[in-house]
């Protein structure tokens, strides 16, 4: 039996839909993003810094479509366009899958499937489908920005059309190329160009975010982050949702081990403050291994001017003798 520090608590590390938090425009940001699929085929960007919440939001979107839509989420380091049409090719047509990898066998290539001979094929089997089948929506979690192969590849996938509606539509999330700044609008799309942020949370937000973790947890504890502590908290972590969880997770696990009761801001403080005093031996390990450099090169220089003067006398010595 484990001691009630180790239990997951309020601010556990999983991507729980159950304790997604709508404040920050991410309740606002959802509903934006299923208008988008109703009014529009074209891919939807939503952009963030990582530990903005994407990962928990696009998870969360997929529930909230998926009495609508057959909802793929395609999650993958290093996608390419051949690797999300093999996946999609396993998700929709597991059998055309199968039967195109048998075909390939043998063949060298770098991707599981060319994309030149499955576009055509992922076309047709889609639209067998459709008549019978709900549309279907490409959730996409990638860790970097996609390049402009993918972007094409997504374009070319909103184009497939039957009866005038797209077959295969795109919500993108992906990092953001430069830091959004804390109270940049959550919603508001660039102009000709479909595409959200994630924003920072503000203190106000960061103090609601402790209180529904809290409220979720245990009701008659929905109070126990203060004002002050949420302030502690929002400024350390930037406003950003993962630093905010890990921060509160970190001092709620800290309190149970020393059996002091509730979080209080000396846990706060400790568990940061720890952050930082790991931080420095690094730094100082640095420094001193490049002193150390210095001290090597400059007694390696000194010993080859002993030796030469050394040799320089001993020379000199044997002439005169």
């Amino acid at each position: 039996m484990h001691p009630d520090w180790l239990e997951a608590g309020p601010f556990d590390a999983s991507n729980s839909m159950v304790r997604f938090y709508a404040g920050g425009g991410r309740g606002e940001l959802l509903d934006c993003i299923v208008k988008h699929l109703h009014s529009s085929e074209d891919p939807l960007f939503i952009r963030g810094e990582q530990g903005s919440g994407k990962t928990l939001l696009s998870l969360l979107l997929g529930h909230k479509l998926n009495h609508r839509f057959q909802v793929v989420h395609c999650q993958q380091a290093d996608l390419t366009p051949a690797k999300l049409i093999h996946h999609l090719f396993a998700e929709l047509c597991p059998l055309d899958a199968n039967r195109l990898m048998a075909n390939l066998a043998g063949e060298p290539a770098p991707d599981p499937l060319p994309q030149a001979i499955t576009s055509q094929q992922l076309r047709t089997c889609v639209q067998e489908r459709h008549a019978n089948e709900k549309p279907v929506v490409l959730v996409l979690d990638s860790d970097t920005v996609l390049d402009e192969a993918m972007n094409t590849v997504l374009n070319q996938l909103s184009q497939m059309t039957q009866s005038a509606q797209p077959l295969i539509q795109s919500v993108v999330f992906e990092p953001s190329a430069e830091t959004p700044h804390w109270l940049q609008d959550d919603f508001d799309p660039v102009p000709g160009q479909p595409q959200y942020a994630l924003r920072r949370l503000t203190l106000n937000e960061v103090h609601g975010f402790l209180q529904h973790h809290m409220l979720l947890f245990d009701y008659s504890q929905q109070h126990l982050f203060t004002r002050e502590m949420a302030c502690f908290i929002a400024d350390r972590s930037g406003g950003l949702v993962g630093e905010v969880n890990t921060i509160a997770r970190e001092a709620w696990m800290l309190a149970g081990i020393h059996n002091d009761g509730p979080v209080a801001m000396k846990h706060l403080i400790a568990v940061t403050g720890a952050a930082k005093r790991d931080a420095e031996p690094v730094s100082r390990l640095k420094q001193g291994g490049a002193l150390l450099g210095r001290i090597v090169r400059s007694g390696g220089f000194s010993l080859a001017i002993f030796v030469m003067s050394v040799v320089v006398l001993l020379g000199a010595w044997s002439l005169t003798s």
